[in-house]
């Protein structure tokens, strides 16, 4: 679903939405950050079906880990938290 969506987006978006998924596909072996990248890609989801891109997705991502997701931002998100 979000692959199908990546062709909406022009050029430059679209770049750093790739880089975005990426850095989602990362293995990751912690069950918290397992858990906190899921809820990235729920956002990410949710931000591609509105049409917004808010942030996180508003910047390339940044290398290593990903911060932990601030709660206010999992509102509104299917399963936010977990």
């Amino acid at each position: 679903e979000i692959h199908g969506r990546l062709n909406l987006y022009a050029k430059g978006p679209k770049i750093r939405l790739e880089t975005w998924l990426r850095k989602l596909h990362e293995p990751e072996s912690n069950h918290a950050w397992k858990k906190n990248r899921n809820n990235y890609a729920r956002l990410l989801l949710e931000s591609l079906k509105s049409g917004r891109l808010d942030a996180p997705f508003n910047k390339m991502p940044e290398e290593g880990r990903l911060k932990i997701l601030p709660k206010h931002m999992l509102y509104g998100i299917g399963g936010g938290g977990g």
